[in-house]
């Protein structure tokens, strides 16, 4: 279906008739079977109110139009309606999720941690004014834990196993967070004890993703080997990553101590050597495993100064960022420039101090959580979050746009998108 030039295609006017979906008002899978229009059946609170059976007669390429540009928080509670076959609307169709993707962009979502489970939280951040709109519940519950990676709206969960057998092999999950999509990936060989890296990367142009997974495993009492195998979505398969290849992926290095996977800091894996490379010259904050983040080929540190004055130690930060670079075998950091954080002055400007973090990111966001340094402790809870637009240099108080969001700890940072298939 071809739409004329000039046309608004907002919810506001489509073909010369306002069409708007009447749930504005609406809470979370309260969404009505109604869409507004001039001249129409009936009239609620100056809203014009088109039935159900009037809404399935449009063509499916205007339902689809007009339902991709709604706000995300009204496309997610339509979608619940539809999925109790209220709408004549499929939210699995390939072409309305490419319209979804092309409207709704720039947006992340953050992962949290319950007892058994992930849920997600879902916040849209507009690049210009850095509005949010309403946290989203995703019906998207899942029996995930453990190590994550992600990228381009795809994380990838290795699930953790406390005390794992000598047969255990590292359990894997793909996911789409916005969209729930999940695919379990192939067995691999690779046990948890011996995980020491993993990193899923997308491949925009072709639609595709890879995940490596490398391990280390005792060949003998005093020899120990690195290996690594590579997922491709486009085949579907598990293969070791070949020494012709002159790839070189950097990520995250994990240790298995008591049952817990840990992240120690940047690696990177060099496939034509096979080896596994430490940096040689850290910087010296980013061994703080709470402050430092790595985003792609970036690694963002969260520094703290503290100077003396009349009234006390004051407290300043800043959020360095460093070019991640491998040559030969080394990793080294090039830092590239400061984000500032002036609005953390005052929240320590008062009797109350706070421990900050800076644990998780995505393209184009951090996240700093901070929990108070004296009082009540009782759980993981962050007692603050702010929200970073590396883009703008905006910072949003999570906790001052959408009251208590931060009731369970997060447990990842990470870019959505509509079209990210499994």
């Amino acid at each position: 279906m071809e739409v004329a030039e000039g046309t608004l295609v907002s919810g506001v006017n489509v073909g010369g008739q306002d069409v708007r979906p009447n749930i504005c008002e609406l809470g979370e899978g309260e969404v009505e079977g109604s869409i507004a229009g001039e001249g129409q059946v009936r009239r609620s609170e100056d809203v014009f109110v088109m039935d159900l059976a009037k809404w399935n007669t449009l063509p499916k390429e205007l339902i689809r139009l007009v339902c991709a540009h709604l706000p995300l928080p009204l496309l997610l509670s339509l979608r619940c309606s539809a999925v109790e076959g209220k709408w004549s609307i499929n939210f699995d169709d390939p072409e309305f999720r490419r319209l979804c993707a092309e409207k709704h962009t720039n947006m992340s979502g953050m992962v949290m941690l319950a007892m058994d489970y992930i849920y997600y939280i879902v916040g849209v951040y507009d690049v210009k004014s850095f509005s949010k709109q309403k946290p989203l519940w995703l019906d998207t519950e899942q029996a995930f834990s453990g190590v994550s990676s992600s990228d381009g709206g795809l994380v990838c969960f290795a699930l953790a196993i406390k005390y794992p057998e000598r047969s255990d092999s590292v359990v894997m999950f793909v996911v789409n967070p916005l969209t729930g999509d999940c695919r379990e990936l192939p067995p691999h060989g690779v046990r948890p004890v011996h995980l020491k890296m993993m990193q899923l990367v997308m491949n925009q142009k072709e639609r595709s993703y890879r995940v490596l997974l490398v391990g280390r495993y005792n060949k003998n009492a005093s020899v120990t080997r690195t290996r690594a195998f590579l997922f491709d979505s486009s085949t579907g398969v598990w293969s070791k990553v070949s020494k012709k290849s002159s790839e070189r992926f950097i990520g995250i290095q994990y240790h298995f101590d008591r049952g817990v996977l840990t992240g120690t800091g940047p690696c990177a894996y060099d496939c034509a050597t096979g080896q596994l490379i430490d940096p040689k010259d850290h910087n010296p904050k980013s061994t703080l495993h709470d402050r430092h983040v790595l985003v792609e080929d970036h690694l963002y540190v969260l520094e703290e100064k503290g100077k003396e004055t009349r009234h006390g130690l004051m407290l300043s930060f800043c959020i360095s960022e460093h070019e991640v670079q491998v040559q030969k075998d080394r990793v080294s950091f090039s830092k590239l420039r400061d984000h500032h954080c002036d609005q953390f002055h005052i929240l320590f400007s008062s009797k109350d101090r706070y421990h900050l973090h800076l644990r998780h990111a995505c393209k184009g966001f951090l996240l700093v959580t901070g929990k108070l340094c004296l009082g009540n402790h009782q759980g993981r809870k962050p007692d603050i979050a702010w929200l970073y637009n590396l883009s703008t240099g905006y910072w949003v108080d999570l906790e001052e746009q959408a009251g208590p969001l931060l009731f369970r700890p997060p447990l990842l940072l990470c870019e959505l998108r509509w079209d990210a298939v499994p």
